[in-house]
């Protein structure tokens, strides 16, 4: 769904899953919205069966539509543990 006037977005996942011990239920929600030229800011919120993960971050398009730089950290709470993290991603688009 487009927000902000074509600036933002927001995406939301759910999917069920069967296994041996019984149904389980995953769900995402994650928005983005561009704040400056080809720059934009998002955040991820997903949470499956047994854990939820938080990720929020900076995305540079470099080369629009085809090379883009992301810089995030996340938080992974799991297992009555949690983890914490930073990411530095490169996508390449249309190879």
């Amino acid at each position: 769904m487009s927000l902000w006037e074509r600036d933002g977005l927001v995406h939301l996942n759910a999917s069920r899953s069967g296994g041996d011990d019984g149904l389980h239920w995953n769900a995402s929600l994650a928005v983005e919205r561009e704040v400056w030229r080809r720059t934009r800011l998002f955040a991820e919120l997903a949470r499956d069966n047994a854990s939820t993960l938080l990720n929020a971050g900076v995305r540079y398009r470099a080369r629009r539509d085809r090379l883009a730089l992301d810089f995030s950290l996340q938080r992974r709470r799991a297992d009555g543990g949690v983890q914490n993290g930073a990411i530095i991603g490169v996508g390449w688009y249309d190879l």
